[in-house]
């Protein structure tokens, strides 16, 4: 890179007009990572020729690597205009976009993109990212299994691939992508995601899925609470609420002291499965009647209200932090909507008076520890 660096200026030193010359420095630059002088040469391109569409592209790809997200957009756009047939410039523009947190309009880019060159990969790859974005969780999958049929080495959409699956509770599944990601994108040089730590952990919850069904069976139970929170990692990945409620209930019974952990969430989350699974919620609610769905909203009400006591013991006599960190939980209670089933006033209305008035009580008390909480402030 050095040498053909060398070659260019000396190219533009016997013609300081030959924009192709300062292109190709720039481009050279590009990938030394000297993003500045990279941008003075597509900007002399540009003043050279005007219309030169692809260094408007090269110079927007430089002013995304700095960050400069809405002149790079900007630049994009420039390049398509000039020429809305180059498949680069919307490729790059979508991903600005997205970068951009602008969903909506990242995809018909990439979408154009893949309209002009249906093989193109790596469109396919960020349409898949936008759809994930947007947790169109089975868009997203078709798009990254069309940038690997294209693309068979494509490392990233492998990984891609299996952080969706992992999303959606196939475990089996997301560890194979996984690996097959960081087998191909270890073998480069540029390669700098933690793949095998990915894999490690797909690897993880894989033996962990195997062993759940024998914990839920009693034929085992958890080795410690490490393993406990991964088995709960895996109930909630499948929407298995039901489950992680009771392995929630059952391991508060083995170490009375993890409840009490207010920080870790755990009888927080445990009341939100339950809450879920009595709201009819995941994928094993439908083998429960009604007087487990009452027993389970008892449950999430006895494990919220222990909660709400232990927070506001923390906002009376806690550090600032600790008061801090209370504050932010019980706000973050009044619209999780994983308890809008116990919370908001058409859902309370479904149950009958005798369990409304207790839920009533809980979200009435949590509002005034706020409002005390707040005039403290």
């Amino acid at each position: 890179m050095d040498e053909a660096i060398v070659e260019y200026k000396k190219a533009i030193e016997l013609n300081p007009q030959f924009a192709k010359a300062h292109i190709n420095l720039g481009d050279a630059l590009q990938a030394k990572s000297q993003l500045d002088e990279a941008i003075a040469e597509y900007r002399k391109v540009i003043e050279l020729d005007p219309k030169y569409a692809e260094a408007h592209n090269e110079l927007g790809l430089v002013l995304q690597a700095k960050k400069q997200l809405d002149a790079a957009i900007a630049e994009f756009k420039n390049a398509i205009e000039l020429n809305p047939k180059l498949v680069p410039p919307h490729l790059n523009l979508g991903s600005a976009l997205l970068d951009n947190k602008q969903l909506d309009e990242a995809s018909p880019e990439y979408k154009k993109a893949i309209e002009l060159d249906p093989k193109y990969a790596p469109a396919h790859f960020g349409l898949g990212m936008v759809l994930e974005a947007k947790n169109q969780l089975d868009e997203a999958i078709a798009e990254y299994r069309q940038a690997i049929d294209l693309q068979p080495d494509y490392a990233e959409a492998h990984c891609n691939l299996a952080k969706v699956l992992y999303l959606q509770g196939q475990l089996s599944a997301c560890l194979d992508f996984y690996k097959r990601g960081h087998s191909l994108g270890s073998k480069r040089k540029d390669w700098h995601y933690p793949s095998a730590q990915w894999v490690a952990n797909a690897e993880r919850l894989v033996r962990l899925e195997a062993k759940l069904a024998d914990v839920l069976a009693g034929k085992a139970t958890p080795a410690d609470n490490g393993e406990l929170l991964g088995l709960l990692e895996v109930c909630r990945l499948q929407r298995r609420y039901v489950a992680a409620a009771r392995l929630y209930a059952d391991g508060f019974t083995a170490d009375p002291k993890l409840p009490d952990d207010v920080k870790g969430c755990h009888r927080y989350n445990a009341a939100c499965f339950a809450a879920l699974a009595a709201a009819g919620q995941g994928t094993d609610a439908g083998k429960i009647d009604d007087q487990e769905h009452r027993r389970l909203r008892q449950q999430a009400l006895a494990w919220l209200r222990a909660d709400l006591e232990a927070w506001s013991k923390q906002l009376d006599g806690g550090k600032a932090d600790e008061r801090r960190s209370a504050l932010a939980a019980l706000e973050h209670w009044q619209g999780d909507t994983d308890l809008a089933s116990v919370r908001d006033v058409d859902a309370l209305q479904k149950l009958s008076a005798q369990e409304q008035e207790p839920w009533r009580k809980l979200w009435a008390d949590a509002a005034e520890v706020l409002k005390k909480a707040g005039n403290a402030k």
